[in-house]
Formats: structure tokens, sequence, C-alpha cells
């Protein structure tokens, strides 16, 4: 895919190709051990990231930007989470 590939220009498996790597890019790798509220909160900041991930992919083309929305959200995804397990300790 080029630099003038639009979205709507994917076909089906380069969506499915997409499909997979937000899967993983959001996997929730462990849940902590007896705190279900943080394990709540971990998947709704996964599922809620993951989702805006999907938006990008859907509705721009794949490029450096594009990356760069990836990562940004991965980064927001990563200090929610440990806002999260550390309970604000920091």
């Amino acid at each position: 895919m080029d630099h003038t590939t639009r979205p709507a220009d994917l076909t089906q498996g380069d969506r499915r190709d997409m499909t997979v790597r937000l899967d993983v890019m959001f996997k929730l790798h462990q849940l902590p051990d007896g705190h279900t509220n943080q394990a709540k909160q971990l998947r709704a900041i996964r599922t809620m990231g993951r989702e805006l991930c999907q938006v990008i992919a859907d509705n721009t083309p794949r490029c450096a930007d594009q990356s760069t929305a990836f990562r940004t959200v991965r980064e927001a995804v990563f200090w929610a989470t440990e806002a999260i397990l550390r309970e604000g300790a920091i």
C-alpha cells in the first residue's frame, strides 16, 4: 500500500490484518489477582484505546502519521494503566 491508498481502498485482507494487529496491541496480558475493580478499569481503558485505534485505522491512510497516532494512544493506555495499578501513588 503506498501513500495514495485511502482507507476505503483497503482490501478485506488488509482490514483483517489491521484488526489482528490492534487485538495484539491492546491485549490485556495479565489481570491483577483479587482486584476485580482494577481488572474492570484496565479492561475499560484498553477497550477504548483499541476502539480509538480502530477509528484511526478506518479513517486514515497507512503512513507515518497513522503509526504515530497508534503509538500515542498506546502510550496513553500505558500511563492510564500505570495510574490504576499504582493506585495514584505517583
